[in-house]
């Protein structure tokens, strides 16, 4: 087989892979952003005046970032998010940590400024920390 052939081949290959997983990152951030814990949060930090002033109208999301398995966590009962926000005055990051219990999400956000360094507790949620063990009695 000539190089170039091969050249082709491996060309051709690595676009398809690119595309491929660009494709799987949208559908998963996509999932993500229909869970019923993602939504409440957004909707949580949009009725938080202050911090949106903060922020500037409108405000934008950005995608969750998977390669950070420590920070970006999701399961059936627990999350754990780093969720970019970028308004027209301010960017920023809006930590997420949520637990499910029976069938309600219990959420813990809190929005950290990145140009002013502040940082605002949007809501907090006590059984939001609570162990499966504390919530059993």
């Amino acid at each position: 087989m000539k190089t170039s052939t091969l050249a082709k081949i491996t060309g051709f290959g690595a676009i398809f892979v690119s595309v491929s997983c660009y494709y799987m990152n949208q559908k998963i951030q996509e999932a993500a952003k229909n869970r019923p814990c993602y939504s409440e949060a957004v909707e949580l930090l949009k009725r938080h005046e202050k911090a949106l002033d903060s922020l500037g109208n409108p405000v934008r999301f950005g995608g969750l970032r998977w390669s950070k398995r420590r920070v970006n966590y999701l399961d059936h009962c627990t999350c754990r998010w780093e969720i970019p926000v970028i308004g027209i005055k301010e960017a920023g990051t809006l930590h997420v940590q949520g637990r499910k219990v029976e069938d309600s999400w219990h959420l813990s956000l809190e929005l950290e400024l990145e140009g002013s360094n502040e940082t605002y507790s949007i809501y907090e949620d006590p059984l939001c920390y609570s162990s499966h063990e504390q919530l059993k009695t």
